[in-house]
């Protein structure tokens, strides 16, 4: 996940087209990543020193951890350690981005250092995000700590993840009193929590999720596909309902509901808008904590 998001930044920010990353993205499955690449990536030597090592490389018949032990640029640690991570994705676009663009490992060093800042963390949070950690992924790039919306952001992005494809991207969140959606299916708990979820998109969304998770291929938005999103917004509530009732709190699940051309809207209190991008295609999670919570 955090290969796309970085790969979504790069195009965002207009170092990369679209089209260009679409290529990357196809050749990153068939990539295996430089040890030179990995080794200044992590830190463990200089991008001069790694250009010495190719050009030694260029007249030996030697391998590079060979040489950068001999050279003691690498511990046998070290050496052990980058090529652990030589199936790594996101080192896979860094290496693809550098061979197949402009834009040198220098500006790409300068780059990642950018997208740290605007993320606003550091080195080991930078780590964190990279192997994979929902949390601080969600917490950077939605800029927020507020434990409910980190939490069911979680919970969805974890399940479609697991059901749907990895190949997601969660943009940003906004709060709102009132959200228009094309397309929109949802489900309402009740009890000692008040909540409702539901996913909100122009027609291709709706229909990725729904294909996708019914393993059955959906080419307009009527009622079997509208029925697939729920289903799936069902099992995710599912669980977040299970999470309420091992603390004792009590939480019913009304069935899930769909709607063409909703208008959602709280009297009071905030609803959460997370954008986000699945399989390249639209989608946002609508998410409010009240009981009066109005779709018509």
């Amino acid at each position: 996940m955090f290969s796309r998001m970085f790969g979504n930044y790069l195009v965002q920010k207009g170092y990369i087209s679209s089209e260009k990353y679409q290529q990357i993205t196809e050749k990153i499955e068939s990539s295996r990543v430089k040890l030179g690449l990995i080794a200044v990536a992590e830190g463990y030597m200089t991008k001069q020193q790694a250009d010495e090592i190719n050009r030694i490389q260029a007249v030996e018949d030697k391998r590079f951890g060979d040489i950068a032990i001999e050279k003691k640029y690498l511990s046998k640690e070290g050496l052990e350690d980058v090529l652990s991570k030589q199936g790594d994705r996101y080192l896979a676009l860094l290496q693809n981005v550098v061979e197949n663009t402009d834009i040198t490992l220098e500006k790409m060093e300068d780059i990642v250092d950018a997208y740290k800042m605007e993320l606003n963390c550091d080195e080991e949070e930078f780590s964190m995000m990279r192997a994979g950690d929902m949390d601080v992924i969600l917490a950077k790039t939605l800029k927020t700590h507020n434990p409910n919306l980190l939490y069911i952001t979680g919970l969805v992005v974890r399940n479609i993840v697991r059901f749907i494809t990895t190949d997601i991207v969660v943009d940003k969140v906004k709060s709102v009193k009132e959200y228009n959606a094309k397309y929109f299916a949802y489900q309402n708990l009740v009890g000692e929590i008040a909540a409702c979820l539901g996913f909100a998109s122009e027609e291709d969304g709706i229909l990725v999720v729904a294909s996708k998770y019914a393993r059955e291929e959906f080419t307009e938005v009527d009622e079997d596909s509208y029925d697939a999103v729920c289903e799936f917004i069902n099992c995710i509530n599912g669980l977040f309902a299970t999470k309420f009732s091992a603390e004792r709190v009590n939480v019913d699940m009304l069935p899930p509901l769909y709607k063409t051309d909703a208008t959602i809207t709280v009297p009071e209190g905030d609803i959460y808008v997370v954008d986000m991008k699945i399989d390249n295609k639209k989608m946002s999670v609508v998410f409010s904590l009240h009981a009066d919570t109005s779709v018509v």
